[in-house]
């Protein structure tokens, strides 16, 4: 069908444009643009011409739209003077609402009033607490993403800022590379050592001709990788690279996969230390050493399709899975682990999971 107005896809029904303030981040206010540009630079490149294509899409971005209308998801921690209109969005305001999130969780947003949310004696235009007005709007989901190394890096005192490796696909240029980057600029000056491994055709005999790693094969625990071997996506010259470039800092366990699903976190997740959730019909091995005395919930073919084991961990209590799967929820809550069914049916439809639209912000250390 031709339409000769804009139509949605899937309702088929024709699309309403209107315009909506929304909050941006200026790339060239203190030189970010600049001093991203300049990152790309010092930043090695695998494959080289990697480094030309994020360089001309920094270039050329506009500005980045943050804010995102949606009732669910990361706030933006604004407030509004009911009377005016005027915006308050202060750096000692944003830590308080960090800190009181850190402690009673995000959703103290949706359930608090704003006067509870803001320190004492805080006003903005002619409102006191008592008057301020919550922004509704959440952040851009790719704004989450690329501040994800933050939230990791400088959380855990076994690793460290910055990294060496920054491991996805060519796709990832326009998006997670280019957020984490100027993200890490913009808050530190300083840029991750991003390295992308070539994607090259695949051969089962010989573990592919190069390097092939992606990045739903790759599950970490402390200093030790996990990486699914399953001659549909990353390959065993991937994991030989991977090895070459992390090692010793972390060791690498190599896990042989059969192919039923497409990556190891479509058969393995860790819940919280000591608790796997497990295809174990889907390896072609046993658990590596650090797994093996772990508590195992075993999950069916079935269930593993319907992405049980492609959740999030927001905590040792808290599992977000996927709706429709009671019996998976059942042996959590047996565990003393709270199972958050979430409908992602239309996220399945795209053959994605809870992880790929959710990534965790901050987290308690």
């Amino acid at each position: 069908i031709t339409h000769s107005y804009p139509h949605s896809w899937r309702s088929h029904e024709p699309v309403i444009f209107r315009a909506t303030e929304q909050w941006f981040i200026n790339v060239d206010h203190n030189d970010l643009r600049g001093r991203a540009l300049k990152a790309i630079e010092e930043i090695e490149w695998v494959p080289e011409s990697g480094q030309a294509r994020i360089q001309a899409m920094v270039e050329q971005r506009p500005d980045w739209c943050i804010s995102r209308q949606r009732c669910w998801g990361v706030p933006i921690p604004a407030f509004y003077c009911k009377k005016t209109g005027e915006v308050l969005l202060d750096v000692n305001v944003v830590r308080h609402v960090r800190d009181l999130i850190a402690k009673h969780g995000s959703n103290i947003w949706f359930e608090w009033e704003a006067k509870d949310l803001v320190p004492e004696g805080t006003r903005v235009g002619e409102s006191g607490p008592e008057d301020l007005v919550k922004e509704t709007d959440i952040f851009d989901v790719w704004f989450e993403s690329g501040s994800s190394h933050r939230a990791v890096l400088r959380e855990d005192p076994a690793l460290g800022f910055p990294c060496a490796v920054y491991l996805e696909g060519s796709d990832q240029h326009r998006g997670w590379f280019q957020v984490s980057l100027l993200t890490a600029m913009a808050a530190d000056d300083q840029a991750e050592h991003i390295v992308m491994a070539a994607p090259q055709p695949f051969d089962p005999s010989s573990g592919g001709p190069g390097p092939y790693l992606e990045g739903g094969d790759m599950i970490c625990y402390r200093n030790h990788l996990f990486v699914g071997e399953s001659d549909i996506a990353s390959n065993r010259a991937g994991t030989d690279w991977l090895e070459a470039q992390i090692a010793p800092d972390y060791q690498v366990h190599r896990m042989p996969m059969k192919g039923t699903v497409l990556h190891l976190l479509g058969a393995m997740v860790v819940v919280r230390e000591g608790l796997l959730m497990l295809y174990r019909d889907e390896l072609d091995c046993a658990l590596p050493g650090p797994l093996r005395d772990w508590e195992v919930i075993e999950i069916s073919d079935a269930e593993a399709r319907a992405y049980a084991t492609v959740g999030v961990s927001l905590d040792e209590q808290h599992y977000v899975i996927p709706a429709g799967l009671d019996r998976v929820n059942e042996e959590l809550d047996r565990r003393g682990v709270e199972p958050v069914p979430i409908d992602f049916d239309h996220v399945g439809y795209w053959g994605g999971c809870v992880s790929c639209a959710t990534q965790a912000i901050s987290r308690e250390p």
